[in-house]
């Protein structure tokens, strides 16, 4: 698994220990950030941690709270722990089906529910869409959604996880608008 998509996959796991990143305050709705693999309209009053080519993260409160991450990775590192490649002949259930087993094979999720899981449709691509829930190491329950999908070349993982009292609630239809402004690039 490359480095980029590491570091994505451990703060997915609300693992959270990562150094204090470089943080940037978005002021507007109106923030389009453009990497070389997508665009995305950031929220307002989120702050912003993210290089060109190495994805994306987003909390207004805090990591531990509330977090969105885009990442991205080639077919060869997506499922590398798992030994499986992926690939965009897989169907949008079989990656959902791995990226479960991807998050169950990693440390920070104890008791990983999957709430729900059903096809979904990302920049006009077909995709999943995974619920879970979860308690991290120190026995705080989390609920989280992914959205999965593969292009030819590289497979996007966005997701967003919180705590289950209050942040997941609020914050849920700020990463639904956010997904929706997602594009392929």
């Amino acid at each position: 698994m490359s480095a980029k998509f590491s570091c994505a996959l451990v703060l997915l796991l609300g693992l959270f220990g990562c150094a204090t990143p470089n943080w940037q305050m978005v002021k507007s709705d109106h923030v389009q950030y453009i990497s070389e693999h997508f665009s995305v309209r950031l929220p307002s009053n989120w702050m912003r941690f993210g290089q060109e080519s190495e994805g994306l993260l987003l909390s207004r409160d805090g990591v531990a709270l509330q977090v969105i991450t885009l990442s991205h990775a080639a077919h060869e590192e997506a499922f590398s722990p798992l030994e499986i490649i992926s690939s965009s002949s897989l169907l949008p259930s079989e990656l959902a089906e791995l990226t479960i087993r991807l998050l169950k094979s990693q440390q920070g999720m104890r008791a990983l529910q999957v709430i729900a899981n059903q096809p979904a449709e990302i920049a006009g691509e077909y995709g999943f869409r995974l619920q879970l829930g979860f308690e991290n190491q120190q026995g705080l329950n989390y609920q989280g959604v992914l959205y999965g999908l593969a292009t030819e070349k590289r497979f996007f993982l966005l997701s967003f996880y919180a705590t289950e009292i209050y942040y997941f609630q609020r914050d849920l239809p700020v990463f639904e608008k956010l997904v929706g402004s997602f594009e392929l690039i």
